[in-house]
């Protein structure tokens, strides 16, 4: 179970800047993420031939599947999903897997949503949810964890050589670490960062960015023999397509008054900062694969 896995007494107090991520997940989970992005997940897609453009809903379900399937989650196997966000991704790998898994994020709103929605679809038994910030500590105890998932969360982590440290501490000898992020393309400049990247990071509240060659650095740092840390380039370039629809969108509701042009014009520079760096080739998405020896 679940619950035995769990150790509550190795939760940190958050950060300053882990709960600056907090509030901003409190506040924005429900009207744009849910509302705006996808009611289960909260991360890119993977499109396909033949998907339908006006939806990325098969596209996200697909991105999950990508991810999870180098990690070869096994029946009765123990998950850390760090930084799980409203628990989409955790719940169908449950469900697929029959896998035990402890989805952790740093948002209590999100904790609820994630726990009510493993009751509805019953695997309450199987997934739990707890508020815990995984750049600092890990409520698991050492060489307990069969695989640690994170999904397009590491970003916002302070530090996220500490958290690959503590990932390398719980996971068991043979134990996988697969995930996705946010990145930058190895190379870039001083002045790419300052203009493109720098904004990315202020909007949507992240830690910081590393790139595909600065995240196989400290993936070796930490101890973990790396199979795979690859860009994902022109296979996620469709996101661009929803970002742009759904900045589209937000100027039409502050333009009929049905959103609050504060709130609005904060979601407008987020779709900005990203659709410029996407489009000018400095951002992607990358996956990464290791194994603790």
């Amino acid at each position: 179970m679940t619950q035995e896995r769990f150790v509550p007494s190795l939760i940190t107090a958050a950060t300053p800047a882990a709960a600056r991520v907090a509030a901003y997940y409190d506040a924005n989970t429900r009207p744009f993420y849910l509302e705006r992005w996808h009611p289960e997940d909260i991360h890119f897609g993977l499109f396909a031939e033949g998907d339908d453009p006006r939806t990325h809903f098969p596209a996200v379900k697909r991105m999950t599947d990508y991810l999870a399937a180098p990690a070869q989650i096994r029946p009765g196997e123990f998950v850390l999903d760090a930084g799980c966000g409203v628990g989409g991704a955790a719940i169908d790998i449950a469900t697929q897997t029959g896998a035990q898994i402890l989805g952790l994020t740093i948002s209590s709103v999100q904790v609820d949503l994630a726990t009510a929605r493993a009751q509805s679809v019953g695997v309450a038994d199987r997934v739990r949810f707890e508020v815990a910030d995984c750049s600092a500590t890990l409520p698991c105890e050492d060489a307990s964890v069969d695989v640690v998932l994170t999904i397009e969360a590491a970003c916002h982590f302070a530090d996220k050589r500490r958290f690959l440290q503590e990932c390398h501490r719980v996971l068991r000898p043979g134990g996988r670490l697969v995930g996705s992020d946010w990145m930058e393309v190895d190379g870039l400049s001083d002045d790419e960062r300052r203009e493109m990247i720098d904004p990315v990071c202020e909007s949507w509240r992240l830690a910081g960015l590393e790139s595909p060659a600065s995240w196989n650095a400290m993936l070796t740092e930490a101890g973990f023999c790396v199979s795979e840390c690859n860009d994902l380039g022109d296979e996620v370039l469709a996101n661009i397509r929803f970002l742009a629809r759904g900045r589209l969108d937000v100027m039409l509701e502050i333009a009929n008054k049905s959103r609050d042009a504060e709130t609005g014009g904060l979601w407008v520079a987020q779709y900005d900062s990203l659709l410029e760096a996407w489009s000018e080739g400095v951002f992607t998405i990358g996956r990464f694969v290791a194994i603790r020896p």
